[in-house]
Order: C-alpha cells, then structure tokens, then sequence
C-alpha cells in the first residue's frame, strides 16, 4: 500500500488447479486501486472465476471456488488493518 492505493500484489492459490497457481489477473485488478469493499468483492469474484478445483474425496469443486473467495477476502482485509 502506498498513498491509500495497492502498489503491488501477489496472490497464490493452491489445491484448486493441478499445480499452485498465482492469480495475476487478480493482482491486476488490485494494483494501482484503492482497496474498498466493492474491489474486494470484484477481486474474490475474479479468483473464484480463474481457478479450476476438482471433486475429490478431499472436497468439492464449489467448497474450493469457496474458500478462494474467502481467503481472497481475509488476506485483503489484514492488509486494510
């Protein structure tokens, strides 16, 4: 964060493709923006769209886009304090 506004971003996500993945047109969205909750809902929208979980014996494709979205959220959230 510099002056209110994200300078840089790096978002990963792991367990919802074949391999980690980061989620660059995420970070995309958020640099140069000021965070406000309607980014974050963009942003956890955007990360839920890009992923591509499975069903498997772990859990199921709509809990991980899930989870995407929430961890999108929290992660965004530590940074506005």
């Amino acid at each position: 964060m510099e002056g209110g506004k994200c300078r840089k971003a790096r978002i990963a996500a792991g367990s919802v493709a074949p391999m980690p993945l980061r989620l660059y047109k995420v970070e995309g969205l958020l640099e140069g923006a000021a965070l406000s909750k309607d980014l974050v809902s963009k942003a956890q929208q955007l990360a839920s769209e890009i992923v591509s979980p499975i069903t498997d014996i772990r859990a199921t494709e709509e809990y991980r886009r899930q989870i995407v979205r929430v961890y999108v959220k929290r992660g965004l959230k530590k940074i506005l304090g």
